[in-house]
């Protein structure tokens, strides 16, 4: 697993593996959705140019606001394809939690699940959103759908921010923490290492809390 960002890791795998099972997405016991590397490059390209159409650029902050999902997944791996930075918030956050960290992160998009449409709408109806399904089959979302593949690479280094993640804040409000492309791609190597995992391995991501997918490594 090369290269200095998790896009380059995630893009060694997709061109190696391409046919190869990335993700079995499974919802109450029962496998939903399987979803090969060949595939999930390819959506998450889509998606990334859906996000660009929206005017996020390399830098830029985007919130995910949602149940964890293929959907999830693969917005993820779009913010991170094109240089900008994810900001996961825990989808049971109340309307007074997100008036304050939409505020703090000055986030460019905010991408959500349909039951907390409406409270990034009372927030601030003029936020650029993105609303994904999660309840529905995965094959179902259609927003983008019909936006190319190919996207234009943008360098992204080592130090570059990746990912802004915000714990529980108990001596008072919680305050951001950034994540390097560097913290994601050695954490990464380091479970590989210390976990010894194999190729032939399956990784298991339970949806209570959030995780990489083993499918980026």
């Amino acid at each position: 697993m090369g290269g200095e960002s998790l896009k380059d890791c995630f893009l060694d795998s997709a061109l190696i593996r391409e046919a190869k099972t990335a993700i079995s997405f499974f919802r109450e016991g029962k496998e939903k959705t399987e979803i090969s590397y060949g595939q999930l490059h390819q959506d998450s390209s889509r998606i990334a140019n859906a996000f660009i159409n929206r005017g996020v650029g390399k830098g830029d902050r985007v919130v995910l606001y949602m149940p964890k999902s293929l959907g999830f997944v693969v917005a993820h791996l779009a913010i991170q394809k094109i240089g900008a930075i994810g900001i996961p918030l825990n989808p049971g956050f109340t309307r007074s939690e997100m008036e304050y960290l939409l505020d703090d992160t000055g986030a460019k998009l905010v991408v959500s699940g349909t039951e907390q449409e409406a409270v990034v709408k009372d927030i601030d109806p003029r936020l650029a959103a993105v609303v994904i399904a999660t309840e529905r089959p995965y094959q179902e979302l259609e927003f983008f759908r019909s936006a190319p593949d190919a996207i234009t690479q943008v360098a992204i280094g080592s130090e570059d921010p990746a990912l802004i993640i915000y714990p529980s804040g108990t001596t008072g409000k919680p305050k951001g923490a950034i994540l390097t492309q560097r913290n994601l791609v050695h954490d990464a190597r380091n479970i590989i290492t210390i976990w010894e995992i194999r190729e032939s391995d399956v990784g298991m991501s339970c949806p209570a809390t959030f995780s990489y997918p083993w499918a980026v490594l």
